[in-house]
């Protein structure tokens, strides 16, 4: 508290910390930057169901990572889970078994190699989900940083 000899009386002191505070909060809301926010896509699509002939004629394009203002990023490095279901003729018993399958593949581009296109290209059916995981992109300061994994679908 300011003593009786102060040049500043009480009232004027609790103005002038309001001013400050009022002054600081403009500061605060001015020059602290807003969080981005990124998203993956494959080309085009986000997460979500598609059909079988949207993921095959996806299947070479490049994953992506855009942040909030829509600027795209490069991906420097993905993993993919390709799951999906397969059937065979047991041996023993002559019966045909369903078994879940799955592939995965890690790749320091952000396109899936031609081998894994084809692979699946033939094999990819409705109930099949491709799940993206791991992606590393560079952002603007050209550091590596982890982005959302993307889970496609097919339906």
């Amino acid at each position: 508290m300011p003593s009786a000899k102060s040049h500043c009386s009480k009232k004027a002191f609790r103005r002038w910390g309001s001013m400050q505070s009022i002054r600081l909060g403009w500061l605060l809301l001015v020059f602290v930057p807003l969080q981005q926010q990124f998203s993956s896509q494959w080309g085009p699509l986000a997460s979500g169901h598609y059909s079988v002939e949207q993921m095959k004629a996806i299947l070479p394009a490049a994953l992506l990572v855009k942040d909030n203002q829509g600027k795209i990023m490069t991906v420097e490095s993905f993993r993919i889970n390709y799951k999906f279901k397969s059937s065979y003729r047991d041996a023993e018993t002559g019966k045909v078994v369903s078994t879940a399958e799955l592939r995965v593949g890690e790749f320091k581009q952000a396109f899936l190699s031609t081998a894994w296109i084809e692979s699946v290209r033939d094999n990819i059916k409705k109930g099949d989900t491709i799940l993206f995981t791991g992606i590393l992109f560079r952002n603007s300061n050209h550091k590596l940083q982890p982005a959302p994994q993307l889970q496609v679908i097919v339906k």
